[in-house]
């Protein structure tokens, strides 16, 4: 197994050598390189279809690598951030190839504005954690932003791998317990709670896998790949429909 957890090779100055914190800061988007990028992108075509011309959602993309390389695919991609120096580098890195359809907007993630565009939405930059009632609205601008039947992937750290390989020392940001936060503020979940967080949002989790090679997924993965489909809207139910609108209680007479 490489030093990433995934399947996939580590960059050239990260060695195998069974530290937790290696295996954690090496995953993070600066320090990978074009072979992670699109051994990451290989594992997203095992988990979903990227069919000739699907419209792909990268929300939280940040400087956009596996946005562009999503696009070499021949898919047609949007990529969101609410970062604008990372949305620079994105649209640098797009120029290369003139040839793609992507395409870098500013948009504040719980805003995101479409109504059933995309067959697929991907998460692979980690824009989650800023909160559960932020992730929440997140999601949901997801959820109508997808077609009926669209699949959302999202790869993330778990949290129980985090509370058992990452130590407090060695100028490590404090990790706190009971809020699941970085003494930086980044909220991570465990599988639990992010499952809870996705059904709130009207998805339902089909697959949970350790890594991007169908890794299974347990105590030792450091990530977590989930595959969801997007439920439809709740319905009433019938008797609901019959209901009145509104209940008038009758008081004594006077």
């Amino acid at each position: 197994m490489s030093a990433s957890g995934s399947g996939m090779a580590a960059p050239p100055d990260v060695r195998e050598d069974g530290d937790g914190r290696r295996r954690y800061f090496e995953y993070l988007p600066a320090r990978r390189d074009d072979a992670f990028i699109r051994a990451m992108i290989d594992g997203l075509e095992r988990y979903v279809s990227l069919a000739d011309r699907a419209r792909v959602l990268d929300f939280g993309c940040g400087a956009g690598r596996q946005t562009v390389e999503i696009a070499r695919r021949g898919c047609r991609v949007l990529g969101v951030d609410s970062d604008a120096p990372r949305l620079s580098q994105a649209r640098t890195c797009a120029d290369n190839d003139k040839s793609l359809w992507v395409h870098f907007t500013r948009k504040d993630l719980r805003h995101i504005g479409y109504e059933s565009e995309f067959d697929v939405a991907v998460n692979l930059h980690h824009p989650l954690g800023r909160g559960e009632g932020y992730d929440r609205r997140c999601l949901q601008a997801v959820w109508r932003a997808l077609r009926p039947a669209g699949k959302l992937v999202m790869d993330m750290p778990s949290r129980d791998w985090v509370v058992r390989n990452l130590d407090q020392g060695a100028g490590l940001p404090l990790f706190d317990l009971k809020t699941g936060r970085f003494q930086a503020g980044l909220r991570i979940y465990s599988l639990t709670e992010i499952v809870g967080l996705l059904e709130e949002a009207r998805f339902a989790v089909r697959e949970v896998h350790g890594g991007w090679n169908h890794e299974p997924f347990g105590l030792d993965s450091m990530r977590m790949i989930l595959v969801a489909g997007k439920l439809p809207p709740e319905a009433r139910s019938p008797r609901e429909e019959e209901l009145p609108k509104a209940i008038r209680i009758k008081g004594r007479g006077r």
